[in-house]
Order: C-alpha cells, then sequence, then structure tokens
C-alpha cells in the first residue's frame, strides 16, 4: 500500500476525517532541521559577558537574603556585577556563614571565604565560567545549616524559622511563589525530626518542589558546570545571629525576619497548599455554628513541659463549660494522639489557639489571618518564639502568666525563666478561659478567606 494512504488511515484513525491529501510531498521528512531560536527563558546561557545577567540583592536581613541571578560554580557562589566595589561592601557572613570543612587531619576548620562567596566582574565571569552556564528557573531556598551542627531536625526551626523566614524575605518584592527546589547543605537525614512533621510539611505543602541536600551539591561540585540560580533565598543561621540586631539580643534567628515589609496576605499561597490538602481528605473547616468561633486547646499534659495538675483539671472543666453553653466551640486535643492531618485541619479552622510553650504552637501558621495565640508561661518568663511565629503570620499574641497577661513591652526585660521547662506550671482556669472567650468573641466575623 502507498506510503500516502497509510499516512491518511492513520490520520483518520487518530484524529477523525481530514481534507484529501493531494500531495505527498507535505509528508517527505527534509534531510535537515532549522533551529529555533531559545526562548528567553532557557536553560542554558552563552558564557560572553554581554549574555551573562546581572546579580542583584532583592531584599533581606542578616541571615535572609533574596538574590536574583547568583551564581554557583564549584562549590562557591558567585555575584556577577558590574559594581564590583558596592556589593563588596556587603561582608559575606551577612549572607552565609558557618561553613566549615575537614582538613588534611580530618580537624573542623572554616572554609576560606574565596572557597564560599565572590564578587566578580563580567570580564572575571567570562573567563572562569566555561563552556555554558545552566540556568535553575524558578524560586530557590537554600538552607545553609550544615550537617552539624543542625537545628533543622525540629518542625518549629525548619519551617516556622528558616522556611518562613525565607518566604517572608522574598514577599518583600511582592511575589507569591512556592519554591521550585529546596537545598540542603546537611544530610537528608539532618532534616527529618521524629514525628515526622518536617517531611509531610514538604510533601503537602510543597508537593511539586524538589528537594535536593549534600549529595546533589557535591554533584553540582563535581560537575565542572557553571550554575545560575533565578530566584534564591540563602536561610543561615549562623549569619542572623552573627550580625542581626534581635537575634543577637534574643537569640532567635527570626528576630529581625517581622521588620520586612510584605503584602497583607503574603502567606497565602503556602497556607492554600494545607487548606486544600485538608479539604482533599474530607476535612471540614467551617465552623459547627458560623456564630460560634474555634478555640483549639493544644494540650500538653502528657509531656514533660505541662500546667500543674490541679490547674489543668480546673481550666479543662472551664472551657468545656464555655463549650458546653455554646460560646466556643472547644477541641481539647493531644497533638502526638491525632494523625498529622488531623492536627493540620484542627489547626485550620481554629480561630484562637491556645497551649503551653510547645511544638505544637507552630501550627499556628495554618490558622486563619488575624486569628490568636494565647501563651501560658511560667510567671516572670517569656520566650518569643511563638510571638515572633504570630506577628510573621499576622496574629495577636499574648502571654499568659497564672491570673494575668505579661504585657509586650516588659518582654525585654525578661529571659525564658529558670523554670521554663517546669511539670506544674501555674494557671489560673477562670481567668484563662475568661480570655480565651473574650479573643473568641472578637473574631466572631472573622471569616475563613477564599482560596
Amino acid at each position: 500500500m502507498p506510503m500516502v494512504v497509510l499516512l491518511a488511515i492513520f490520520s483518520s484513525m487518530r484524529y477523525g476525517v481530514h481534507d484529501v491529501i493531494t500531495s505527498p510531498k507535505s509528508y517527505i521528512l527534509p534531510s535537515s532541521f532549522t533551529t529555533p531560536a531559545p526562548p528567553k527563558s532557557h536553560n542554558y546561557i552563552s558564557t560572553r559577558a554581554a549574555d551573562l545577567p546581572q546579580t542583584e540583592l532583592v531584599a533581606g536581613v542578616a541571615g535572609f537574603n533574596y538574590f536574583r541571578n547568583l551564581y554557583y560554580f564549584g562549590s562557591t557562589f558567585y555575584v556577577v556585577t558590574d559594581e564590583v566595589e558596592e556589593m563588596k561592601k556587603i561582608e559575606y557572613t551577612y549572607v552565609i556563614t558557618g561553613l566549615k570543612k575537614e582538613d588534611a587531619e580530618g580537624k573542623s576548620v572554616e572554609i576560606p571565604v574565596e572557597e564560599t562567596w565572590q564578587v566578580i566582574s563580567f570580564e572575571e565571569a567570562e573567563e572562569l565560567f566555561k563552556p555554558v552556564v545552566v540556568r535553575k528557573n524558578g524560586l530557590t531556598l537554600f538552607y545553609a545549616d550544615a550537617t552539624s551542627p543542625n537545628f533543622l531536625g525540629h518542625y518549629f526551626h525548619l519551617v516556622a524559622e528558616m522556611f518562613l523566614g525565607a518566604m517572608r524575605v522574598q514577599a518583600a518584592d511582592g511575589e507569591y511563589e512556592l519554591p521550585a527546589r529546596t537545598i540542603y547543605r546537611g544530610t537528608a537525614a539532618s532534616r527529618r525530626d521524629r514525628y515526622a512533621l518536617n517531611e509531610w510539611f514538604n510533601e503537602i505543602a510543597m508537593p511539586n518542589t524538589a528537594l535536593e541536600d549534600q549529595s546533589v551539591l557535591q554533584d553540582r561540585t563535581h560537575s565542572g558546570i557553571p550554575y545560575v540560580y533565578e530566584r534564591i533565598v540563602i536561610a543561615d543561621r549562623w549569619a542572623a545571629h552573627k550580625h542581626g540586631k534581635n537575634p543577637r539580643r534574643w537569640n532567635k534567628v527570626t528576630g529581625d525576619v517581622p521588620d520586612v515589609q510584605v503584602p497583607a496576605d503574603w502567606f497565602r499561597p503556602v497556607r492554600n497548599s494545607i487548606k486544600l490538602a485538608v479539604l482533599a481528605s474530607g476535612c471540614d473547616i467551617r465552623r459547627k455554628d458560623p456564630s460560634v468561633p474555634v478555640v483549639l486547646y493544644v494540650n500538653r499534659q502528657d509531656t514533660g513541659r505541662r500546667l500543674l495538675a490541679e490547674d489543668a483539671e480546673s481550666l479543662a472543666f472551664e472551657l468545656d463549660a464555655l463549650h458546653q453553653q455554646g460560646l466556643i466551640e472547644l477541641h481539647d486535643v493531644q497533638m502526638g494522639k491525632v494523625s498529622k492531618l488531623e492536627q493540620f485541619c484542627l489547626a485550620c479552622k481554629a480561630d484562637v489557639m491556645l497551649g503551653v510553650h510547645g511544638n505544637g504552637l507552630t501550627h499556628q501558621m495554618w490558622m486563619k489571618p488575624g486569628s490568636a495565640v494565647l501563651e501560658m508561661m511560667t510567671v516572670g518568663g517569656h520566650a518569643r518564639d511563638y510571638n515572633l511565629l504570630a506577628d510573621m503570620v499576622g496574629h495577636q499574641y499574648e502571654t499568659i502568666h497564672n491570673n494575668h497577661t505579661f504585657p509586650r513591652e516588659k518582654w525585654g526585660s525578661v529571659g525564658q525563666g529558670k523554670n521554663f521547662h517546669s511539670s506544674s506550671i501555674r494557671a489560673d482556669g477562670k481567668f484563662v478561659a475568661e480570655l480565651v472567650l473574650q479573643k473568641a468573641q472578637e473574631r466572631i466575623k472573622n471569616i475563613e478567606p477564599s482560596l
């Protein structure tokens, strides 16, 4: 059977009957192809100086810095610019520090600056980067914690500090985008927490984000290929503590991050990912009664840091009374006893979150904007972890000292206190319940935003 007939039959089978083929010449493959011009977002860049995009520092505070077109070659980040002297004024340890390697004797030593961070001209880049630069498109988050010491194996330290800080800095430019990739300088094991919340978060909140770690960085180093990260945030705990004003004062890595100005709804893309996941599971994040706010009590009575037993019983009684009266919709939950999906579901629906200082309060990230967080601590002490988180995501925060609140203006005068990890933290049940009711009633009209 002639080729033209076979082609006609094949065409009609796949796509339906089309115009009659009048010339077999239109189906003869050419002996050569014309290569189309590469699109502007092409993955490969000529190393000619005129073709290399300039590095820009878009926004940042110590330890959290957002760049466009930051280069990576060998194991070194390169700023390529026509303002070399100006960019060199930014001390590199403001961006990335704490990098160590083993010397010939196996001792841990600081990596020299020239092996970590360099600022070079376009002409120097043209000479150095051969034969082609590979572009890594999209947003990259680079976590600079090494395998040891490493704080990323904890839900709060990874998600509520480094991830949230990086995303807020990126949003300062009005950009709303989940990362194309996250890079961990440490091993995969060093980012895993004992409850597997970090893994759960990475897969649910960012299902299409590539997770890269030390082994991938080693491959890039050994490849001999220069790369340029189209957009990248470097999150470095030690840089923040070394140069940050509030991190040094409070020993909290995100101390300066709330000062970064962002749009009011900057965190919506990340929260929406979690929200879509819990909705798909069948979770109903609506109030049972639209006029009755939801209170989530993160109960820690099965842990070391907890309320005095009698106070815990009194608080449970008072909160349940409000629930029975129809004034609040109460969820009294020990987080370790429910599934991860249920934990995130409860957080998404809550208007008020109450609890003793602990990992469960990290879930305030998933509450609707404008919610309230009430944290119970030992009298005379204050830890800033969860008030900083509340400030970043737009919640109202209160510290409770037994039978009174501890005002913000006094936080700077105290540390967390010697009995911070006590198993007998005091809390006046009646006072706490009244405060919960007040915060709940203030949020009757605080509705769940649309997707």
